[in-house]
């Protein structure tokens, strides 16, 4: 069982360095210059190479990761460009209230799907249970962006 639980521990931190490599090789190549963002079209290409020079974006792309990956063993995740403050600080302050909503979202999830499966499950191949399986798919198929505006514009009207 040990054996089983570290070589599945190991799998997820390769999958997971698979997917830091993903994330950051499509932030590069995606269109755009970060400084030139940042700053706005307004700014000078000095004032842009500057800020190149500052972000390390002048360097090779696995030196801009080394220092990234670096950065981030060390709980350093940067500075917001919009407040200004850094980013673990911002993720802790609003952490507290990420947990609310989760916890809140599972308790309705488990009260609703428990009852749900069981009444599913009593009335096989019923109108019901088609209704509860269908409705079921709907919401899972759904993607949440999506459902949350809906639910803004139900609640709001």
């Amino acid at each position: 069982m040990t054996r089983y639980l570290v070589r599945r521990l190991l799998e997820m931190l390769i999958v997971l360095f698979g997917v830091m490599v993903a994330v950051f090789l499509m932030l590069k190549l995606t269109p755009g210059d970060p400084a030139t963002a940042i700053l706005g079209i307004q700014s000078t290409p000095e004032e842009v190479a500057r800020l190149r020079h500052a972000l390390g974006l002048d360097r090779s792309w696995l030196v801009q990761f080394g220092i990234w990956f670096g950065n981030l063993l060390r709980g350093d995740l940067g500075i917001s460009y919009i407040s200004k403050k850094p980013v673990l600080e911002l993720i802790v302050t609003r952490f507290p209230v990420t947990l609310e909503l989760t916890i809140y979202s599972l308790l309705l999830a488990i009260l609703l799907g428990i009852p749900a499966g069981m009444i599913s499950a009593a009335r096989r191949y019923s109108l019901l249970d088609y209704a509860i399986t269908g409705l079921a798919l709907f919401g899972v198929s759904m993607p949440a962006f999506w459902f949350a505006i809906l639910l803004i514009l139900f609640f709001s009207l």
